[in-house]
């Protein structure tokens, strides 16, 4: 736990119990969105969004659904 503790320390974000190729992925995809890094990197690989974490702050919701609009009734000719 040493070594744990000293990255930590250092900075490193922890995985909590995200398998290591969710880890991976989540790293990969938080760097497309976050291409400098920093605290918005780290935010976003402690926010769990697809349930890869089941540790920390409640699941992303999904997007909204479009709405579809009624369709018309109108007269028959």
């Amino acid at each position: 736990y040493e070594s744990g503790a000293k990255a930590l320390a250092e900075g490193a974000v922890g995985g909590a119990d995200m398998t290591p190729s969710a880890a991976l992925v989540k790293l990969m995809q938080g760097l497309a969105e976050h291409p400098r890094g920093g605290e918005a990197l780290a935010r976003f690989l402690r926010t769990p969004v697809a349930g890869e974490l089941s540790v920390g702050r409640p699941t992303v919701p999904p997007p909204e659904k479009p709405r579809r609009r009624p369709a018309r009734v109108g007269r028959v000719a």
